[in-house]
């Protein structure tokens, strides 16, 4: 699911998830994307190699939703305090928790991102595990 919050007709963010069945299908499909485009294959060897890491057996509940991605324009947020850009987000995570028929939410990151991490700490996001370069984090909603 790709979601785009707007502010004044303008992209402000943007969202992806994917549910538990989905999230081993991925990859999976992404290998076999890969297999038929080896020049691909061969341009991101390193990153394909790192991101391996991050498919290593983890147990995932299946009630949980995944967080792909996460971006947020900056620009757009410039004029709004922190606590507030945290207390909009959190709605939207409800929203697509409640849309998925789910309660908690799970992602990961590379350790190398200092921002994603401090974000996760101050949202009360806990510490699930780390798996070579990341680390993974949960919340629940009510």
């Amino acid at each position: 699911m790709f979601i785009a919050s707007k502010k004044k007709k303008t992209i402000s963010s943007v969202i992806s998830v994917i549910d538990f069945k989905n999230y081993f299908l991925i990859n999976k499909k992404i290998i076999v994307y890969l297999i038929l485009r080896p020049f691909l294959l061969l341009k991101f060897f390193f990153k394909l190699i790192q991101a391996s890491q991050k498919n290593s057996k983890i147990k995932i509940n299946p009630n949980y939703l995944h967080l792909l991605h996460l971006v947020i324009l900056k620009e757009q947020f410039m004029n709004i305090s922190i606590k507030k850009k945290d207390v909009l987000f959190n709605k939207f995570y409800k929203k697509i928790l409640k849309n998925h028929n789910a309660k908690t939410i799970f992602l990961c990151f590379d350790k190398k991102n200092k921002i994603a991490k401090r974000y996760y700490k101050r949202n009360n996001f806990k510490f699930y595990v780390k798996k070579g370069n990341f680390f993974y984090y949960r919340k629940t909603f009510k």
